[in-house]
């Protein structure tokens, strides 16, 4: 699927104040004025391919608009691929990775970008309960060598180690 977006604020957007550190210790202040308009092409694409009973493999892409934590319009463009391999009945496995950049607008420079991969099994303990182990890894990227974006976390790396019990309804006849 493909599409163009336009949003438009009904107010005017309140200008955004940055303060930043530079190198040398001192402090610089400045504002930045915010598009009361946005445009952007929007899409959204995905493949599914089983090439056995027991094993398939989804990877997708797409483009979208969101809304950031300040409230302000930006646009994610994800691109993932997940596979998933069934053992026996119970026990599944699920190997996973997806890049995400993030940027305010439709704007294509200077991106934030995330990083994420992971892997894990899980094993049916009934038709309505099962428990997973699993272990990912995320990279957050910035994306601006100034140090002054909008998405003002700073770089991290991320390694996790998960345990979860999913339950759900069993539909009976």
């Amino acid at each position: 699927e493909a599409g163009y977006s336009q949003t438009v604020l009904l107010d005017d957007p309140e200008p955004r104040q940055f303060t930043i550190v530079n190198d040398d210790g001192t402090i610089s202040s400045f504002s930045e004025e915010s598009d009361k308009t946005t445009h952007s092409f929007i899409f959204s694409a995905n493949l599914l391919y089983t090439p056995s009973a027991t094993t398939s493999i989804d990877t997708g892409a797409s483009q979208s608009n969101a809304v950031d934590s300040s409230g302000e319009a930006i646009i994610v463009r994800t691109i993932y691929t997940n596979i998933s391999q069934q053992f026996c009945d119970k026990l599944q496995g699920v190997l996973g990775g997806r890049f995400v950049q993030f940027n305010e607008g439709a704007s294509v420079s200077d991106p934030t970008e995330r990083y994420e991969a992971s892997v894990s099994l899980k094993y049916l303990l009934s038709e309505a309960v099962a428990l997973s182990f699993g272990y990912s890894y995320v990279n957050y990227d910035s994306g601006d060598s100034a140090g002054v974006t909008r998405f003002t976390d700073s770089d991290y790396e991320g390694n996790r180690i998960f345990v979860t019990l999913d339950t759900g309804f069993v539909a009976t006849r």
